[in-house]
Order: C-alpha cells, then sequence, then structure tokens
C-alpha cells in the first residue's frame, strides 16, 4: 500500500514520509525473520565454547541499534568486573544481548530526562551475572508472568513480535542460565541473568 501510494504521489517531502514509513516496515519485518532464524539455530546447533569479551560485544550491539528510533536520545552505560576469563557461545549472547538491548531501547522513554540504559556484568567464580536497567515504559505486574512466552505481547504493544524474550529464554536455557525480572510501570525495568563459564574441550583434555 505504501508503495502504490508513493507511485502515485509528486510531493518530494510526501514522499520522503512514504519511503521512511516503508524503511520501518521493512526494518520489522527484517528483525521477525531473524528472529525465526535465532529459534531455528538455537534448536539445532551445538553450543560452542568461545572466550567472550562482554565489553567489545555490548559496544558493538549498541553501535548495530543505532537504527532505532531515539536510541542516540538515550544515555548508555557499560561497567564491567571481571576476576577470570568467561567462555560461553558467542552467537548465543549476542542473541541473548541484542534482543534485551533492543528491548530497552523500543520501550524507553526518550524525551524522559536522563533516559538511560545500564548494563553490569560481574565475572567470577565461574559464572557471568549481567544486569539490564533502564528507566524506560516499565511492564504491568499482570504481565510479568508471561513476558516469556511465545508470541506474547500486551494489547497496546504493536512494536515486537512478540518472541524477543522467549528467545531470550530458550538461548538460556540451551546454556544452562537463569533469568529473572523485576518491573514498574512507567519508572522502568530490570532483567538480572546468570550463566555458567563452560570450560573448553581443550582446557579439560590438557589437564
Amino acid at each position: 500500500g505504501l508503495i502504490q501510494l508513493t507511485k502515485m504521489e509528486d510531493d518530494p517531502e510526501q514522499i520522503k514520509k512514504f519511503l521512511s514509513l516503508q524503511e520501518k516496515s521493512i526494518y520489522k519485518l527484517d528483525n521477525f525473520i531473524q528472529d525465526i532464524v535465532n529459534v531455528s539455530k538455537n534448536v539445532r546447533t551445538e553450543v560452542r565454547q568461545d572466550e567472550i569479551d562482554f565489553h567489545k560485544l555490548i559496544e558493538g550491539i549498541f553501535d548495530q541499534l543505532d537504527y532505532m528510533d531515539h536510541a542516540r536520545q538515550i544515555n548508555k552505560k557499560i561497567e564491567l568486573q571481571q576476576q577470570s576469563s568467561f567462555f560461553s557461545d558467542q552467537y548465543r549472547m549476542s542473541i541473548i544481548l541484542n534482543n534485551l538491548l533492543s528491548n530497552a531501547i523500543r520501550y524507553a522513554v526518550p524525551h524522559r530526562k536522563n533516559a538511560y540504559i545500564n548494563v553490569r556484568v560481574e565475572i567470577k567464580q565461574g559464572e557471568a551475572l549481567l544486569k539490564i536497567e533502564d528507566n524506560g515504559r516499565g511492564i504491568a505486574d499482570e504481565h510479568l508472568e508471561k513476558i516469556f512466552e511465545m508470541f506474547f505481547r500486551t494489547d497496546n504493544d504493536n512494536a515486537g513480535s512478540g518472541l524477543g524474550l522467549y528467545i531470550v529464554k530458550e538461548t538460556l536455557d540451551k546454556l544452562g542460565g537463569q533469568i529473572t525480572v523485576s518491573s514498574t510501570l512507567g519508572k522502568g525495568t530490570t532483567f538480572t541473568i546468570k550463566i555458567p563459564s563452560e570450560v573448553p574441550c581443550h582446557s579439560l583434555s590438557n589437564a
């Protein structure tokens, strides 16, 4: 429909508006396709054991998400405390963090003074503890128990596919991790993740 309207329009400003709407629709479709691919790969592929550089990984994801509306208006902070190396599946860690960080941007209140997303990573004693905190829209109490269900969306949520948090939970299950959430509607949300570090096979064989 937008393409047909664009073809019939002569006003350059209106054409730009239609093209912008088309771009948003394409991004939404692309994200949905990527969600389906991630579900499939998580089920079908073996878990890898890569050394994770969390700071580099999180910074890279924030850079990739700069295209999202209002992303550059949000203050982003990364805190890392690391006492030892951490090993897990780089691809799956990217899926988890990409979904959580894109949600934090999508449901931000960008015009709020000091809108922020804080990511804290603490690595010790064979596990990583991650906290992703924002001061965005928050989640109503009645939805908190359902947010990890496949295709669950709140009544007024037309932004996502309803797969993002389901993928996060399923991917964490594959890695032997856990996730909890606390949220206050209108004030913000905090996701807390615990993931065990997987000792690389070659280290075990050399032990």
